[in-house]
C-alpha cells in the first residue's frame, strides 16, 4: 500500500518536472494499475452474532468488536471506490496512451517476465507527451490520494485489532 503513494508520489513530480523522468516510471504507471483487495475473515462476528454471545461480554469489548467490523464494511467500500476509479479511469487512460510501459524494460519483475523474450525493439515513454498530460496527472494525483486513504484505513484496522487483543487477554 505503501508503494502505491509512493509510486503516484514519484510520478507526480516526475510530471510536474519537480524530479527528473526516471527508467522507474514504467514500473510506477504499470503498478498503479493493480487493485486494492482487502478480504477480511468476518467468521468470528457472523459466529458471535448468531450465537447471542455478544451481550455477555463486556462493554468495552463488544464496542471495539462493532467497531472493527464497522471499519471493515468502511475499509470495503473505500477500496471499491478506489478500485473503481483505477479499473475505469486509471487503466483506460494508461492502456490508451502508453501501451509502451508493457515491455521487457518495465522494471515490475510481473512485466518484465512476462516481455522478457519478446524481440521487439523498446519503445521509451515519449518524455514530452508525459509531461504534457494533464489528465494523467490529474489520475495520478487521485490514486496517490486513493493510496494515501486506504493506508489510513489498514492502519486502523490494525491498531482496532490490536485494541481487542488487549481487551481479550485482559478478560482471561
Amino acid at each position: 500500500m505503501m508503494e502505491n503513494s509512493h509510486y503516484a508520489d514519484s510520478s507526480v513530480l516526475q510530471i510536474r518536472t519537480l524530479i527528473p523522468l526516471d527508467n522507474q516510471i514504467k514500473k510506477y504507471l504499470s503498478k498503479l494499475i493493480q487493485e486494492y483487495q482487502f478480504r477480511p475473515n468476518t467468521n468470528a462476528i457472523e459466529t458471535i452474532t448468531q450465537s447471542n454471545e455478544i451481550p455477555s461480554l463486556d462493554s468495552e469489548l463488544q464496542t471495539a468488536i462493532l467497531n472493527y467490523y464497522a471499519l471493515i464494511e468502511r475499509t470495503k467500500e473505500r477500496e471499491h471506490i478506489s478500485n473503481t476509479q483505477r479499473q475505469s479511469k486509471y487503466e483506460n487512460h494508461i492502456n490508451n496512451y502508453y501501451p509502451e510501459i508493457f515491455q521487457k524494460d518495465n522494471e515490475w519483475d510481473f512485466v518484465k517476465t512476462f516481455y522478457k523474450n519478446d524481440p521487439r525493439p523498446i519503445t521509451p515513454i515519449n518524455e514530452n507527451k508525459f509531461l504534457l498530460d494533464r489528465p494523467l496527472e490529474a489520475l495520478l494525483v487521485s490514486r496517490y490520494f486513493q493510496s494515501s486513504v486506504l493506508q489510513e484505513y489498514y492502519t486502523d484496522l490494525l491498531e482496532s485489532s490490536e485494541t481487542i487483543l488487549k481487551l481479550l487477554s485482559e478478560e482471561s
